[in-house]
């Protein structure tokens, strides 16, 4: 694990925060490679969850390969949520500069939090920490959209009040 995560602000550790006695403990931080197995087991509930995508073929391999090279890569970013221990959800992104620019911009890849653990607060607390995270690696825009078709409405109104605007549009042929 590189020191990126350990360095990112918003990053609690456990014994950091005290919590009162019936509210859960919200701990965001950096994926360590024993979160791998969970992340492979969610993926399945994602692409159930996910209309536009579940009938496509997994790849448990690659999926994990992705997932450990975000872990260690300097320009690669995975955070995950824990509720009272118990991961809750993920953001992947990736830093970027496309065939048009020098400049360099961070692209959200996946972010997935449980049904169970949805809610605005937890999303956007990992969203306030991806931002960060993108200013941090000097990026000079930070993407994030869903392609999946699950809960739009209230995902664009996640991601707007987080201070980001809709820029484009998805459009998918094919199943």
């Amino acid at each position: 694990m590189n020191d990126k995560s350990n360095t990112m602000l918003g990053v609690i550790k456990d014994g950091d925060v005290e919590k009162p006695a019936n509210d859960p403990l919200v701990t965001i931080r950096a994926a360590f490679p024993r979160d791998l197995e969970t992340l492979l087991q969610y993926a399945e509930v994602f692409f159930k969850d996910a209309p536009e995508i579940k009938d496509l073929n997994r790849d448990p391999e690659k999926m994990l390969v992705f997932l450990f090279n975000m872990m260690i890569r300097q320009d690669g970013f995975l955070l995950v949520s824990e509720v009272d221990g118990v991961l809750a959800g993920a953001l992947i992104a990736v830093l970027d500069s496309p065939w048009y620019t020098s400049d360099i911009i961070a692209v959200e890849q996946a972010f997935f939090i449980l049904p169970e653990y949805r809610g605005a607060e937890l999303a956007r607390s990992m969203l306030l920490c991806y931002i960060e995270w993108a200013a941090k690696m000097q990026a000079v825009r930070v993407r994030i959209g869903s392609s999946t078709g699950t809960d739009m409405d209230k995902i664009e109104g996640l991601y707007e009040s987080a201070g980001f605007k809709k820029v484009g549009l998805n459009f998918s042929r094919g199943g």
